[in-house]
């Protein structure tokens, strides 16, 4: 079975994400053996071509995952 085709680009409808209230997702680096969020509040929205998904991150998480990660912020 294929894979699914990922965008190669940001698709443009992502900049009107309102993410005021969305808490962050990175992993916590208290997630050892399960996923547990950051939780800290939002304030970019960051792409990852992987996977095409966005995923909102608190500043310190989406410095973290642009440069060590190949994410790309969306939105501040």
């Amino acid at each position: 079975m294929p894979l699914p085709k990922v965008p190669a680009t940001v698709p443009s409808d992502l900049k009107s994400i309102d993410i005021s209230s969305l808490p962050c997702q990175e992993a916590s680096p208290l997630s050892y053996v399960s996923y547990i969020p950051c939780g800290r509040s939002s304030a970019s929205l960051i792409w990852h071509s992987k996977d095409g998904r966005v995923y909102p991150m608190c500043p310190a998480c989406a410095d973290h995952n642009m440069m060590n990660r190949g994410g790309k912020q969306v939105r501040s």
